[in-house]
């Protein structure tokens, strides 16, 4: 995976939940463009609203938008 200063924290937590072996190339790119929005558009005044901000909006996207269905509950 592809990962940024803006996106590597929400895809290292990623990495930790989902075996990237199992996934397509396709998939990846939109997972690290999910990241990358997510990362965008997060809120909190402090690191870590703002980390667990991404990361909701990052499971939105993976789950919601581009129904990838992987279990990213830890």
């Amino acid at each position: 995976m592809k990962k940024t200063m803006l996106t590597y924290r929400t895809l290292d937590r990623f990495e930790t939940l989902v075996d990237i072996s199992t996934l397509t190339a396709e998939q990846i790119e939109k997972i690290e463009f999910d990241a990358y929005c997510a990362n965008m558009g997060c809120t909190g005044e402090t690191v870590e609203e703002s980390e667990e901000s991404a990361w909701a909006w990052f499971v939105h996207l993976v789950n919601d938008v581009d129904r990838l269905g992987l279990n990213l509950v830890a």
